[in-house]
């Protein structure tokens, strides 16, 4: 009698899905400030923004994972356009939607795929999808942009975060694109 317990407890758990995937709402999108000025100084300078691209998750996102949780930042993105459309209008609306663009997955030049070697970089990511994965990092990275400020008019950058919610799974956070606004962004 035990054992038949046992052995259905066992056929319970291995039926089990337990892969992770997106929860099936929109991600939660949010809008980093990486710099702000409201302007009145009459000053020039040049400014250096730290841009995040990737994810950031305990997962290493595979192809169709990438897919699904792309999908829903995408989504929470959109839903975030529509809130900054109705407190700011179309303008405003339009530069959140344009930085709603992910990046799951990038190649990484080495010794042997020089960075400024464009043909190179082509022929190692043809159409997108890494051909030698000993060259890739999945995730994560920063990366530096100088960017000129006139500080006598009012000067936002901000960059779209979007965390998607899973099942199975802890979120997966997704950096956007980043851009420049004349006003500060609110929801």
């Amino acid at each position: 009698m035990a054992g038949r317990r046992y052995q259905a407890c066992i056929d319970f758990i291995e039926k089990l899905d337990t892969d992770p995937r997106p929860s099936g709402t929109p991600g939660r999108s949010s809008l980093h400030l990486l710099f702000g000025t409201t302007g009145g100084s009459d000053a020039e300078f040049e400014e250096e923004l730290l841009i995040k691209e990737g994810y950031e998750s305990e997962l290493t996102l595979g192809a169709e994972l990438s897919w699904k949780v792309t999908e829903s930042a995408k989504a929470g993105g959109e839903v975030l356009g529509r809130a900054v459309e109705a407190s700011m209008g179309t303008e405003f609306s339009s530069l959140v939607r344009t930085a709603n663009t992910y990046k799951t997955h990038r190649c990484v030049p080495d010794d042997e795929f020089a960075a400024n070697d464009a043909w190179q970089s082509a022929k190692h990511t043809q159409k997108g999808a890494c051909v030698n994965r000993a060259h890739c990092d999945d995730r994560y990275i920063e990366r530096k942009t100088k960017v000129r400020i006139a500080a006598s008019k009012p000067c936002y950058y901000y960059q779209l975060k979007t965390d998607v919610d899973m099942v199975n799974a802890s979120p997966v956070g997704l950096w956007g694109g980043y851009f420049m606004s004349d006003k500060p962004i609110t929801a």
